[in-house]
């Protein structure tokens, strides 16, 4: 795994797709961050998940790899060349989140009001993108509102646009949507990018627990909490009408002992391994 984003192992391309290096941007008259000193890459060819929940930039960040948005600090190449280039962005093809879907409050009240001087044109769909042939596709939120065969569908879709060549990279909010599909991942939260690379290094950082808990089910969480409590023999705890009362699990800096680490990321590998249902999704904060 590599916490700056870098692509490594034997299947290193010989340059980037895309590349970030501490991209941070504000809105508001720097009252609101949206992005902090947000760095990764992206390789020809690869899947790629920008994951994370409400509010942590995810928009923003696709919105800056498709040339729509300049960043206030920092640098970034599409296909080695500013990607708001027109003939960048003749290579890249970008689907927004549908309207209601975009739940990322990046440019809040700022965002609306210069929308209302903006042309009243419907965003490009999916099958217009992928019409162009882009290179480059980039899709919003493309999960969001599908029942189980339509996101069957899209998965299917992302394997063969990678088999024809093509680079894909897309946001959303559940690991569980993006471990069957995705080379790599970036896990947001915050506006921070706080971990990238693929699911068996993410998981193996002993610092997993903290990188994943914002982008898997409750359900989920809940039983990694039962069996975290149980390893660990903690006998007793409060209960509030019958059920246990959950400790928050708190992000923080320090170390895990090796024990701990070894603990937790079991239980993460096994959990992720039992993908729930089309239903048994966290509630989105919206």
């Amino acid at each position: 795994m590599s916490l700056s984003g870098s692509i490594s192992g034997p299947n290193k391309p010989s340059a980037p797709v895309a590349l970030l290096r501490g991209v941070t941007m504000y809105f508001r008259d720097f009252s609101v961050c949206a992005l902090d000193a947000v760095s990764f890459e992206i390789g020809r060819g690869e899947i790629f998940g920008l994951l994370g929940p409400s509010g942590a930039g995810k928009s923003t960040a696709l919105k800056i790899l498709a040339g729509q948005l300049r960043p206030t600090y920092g640098s970034i190449k599409v296909f080695g060349c500013s990607p708001r280039r027109a003939r960048t962005k003749a290579l890249v093809g970008y689907v927004a989140a549908k309207p209601g879907d975009s739940r990322d409050s990046d440019a809040g009240g700022l965002f609306r009001f210069v929308k209302r001087f903006l042309p009243r044109s419907s965003p490009p769909s999916l099958a217009q993108v992928l019409a162009k042939k882009p290179d480059l596709i980039i899709l919003d939120e493309p999960f969001s509102g599908l029942d189980a065969a339509s996101r069957r569908d899209m998965k299917a879709l992302f394997l063969s646009l990678r088999r024809e060549g093509g680079t894909v990279i897309f946001s959303g909010d559940s690991l569980f949507e993006a471990k069957d599909i995705c080379d790599r991942m970036a896990l947001c939260y915050g506006g921070r990018v706080e971990a990238v690379g693929t699911l068996r290094e993410l998981l193996a950082s002993p610092m997993a627990v903290r990188f994943t808990a914002s982008v898997i089910p409750q359900t989920t969480l809940d039983r990694a909490m039962k069996v975290i409590r149980e390893d660990l023999d903690v006998a007793g705890l409060a209960k509030e009408d019958g059920k246990d009362t959950q400790p928050p699990i708190v992000a923080h800096q320090e170390a895990e002992t090796p024990s701990a680490a070894s603990t937790t990321n079991k239980i993460l590998m096994s959990l992720v391994k039992k993908t729930p249902g089309p239903d048994a999704t966290r509630p989105k904060n919206e």
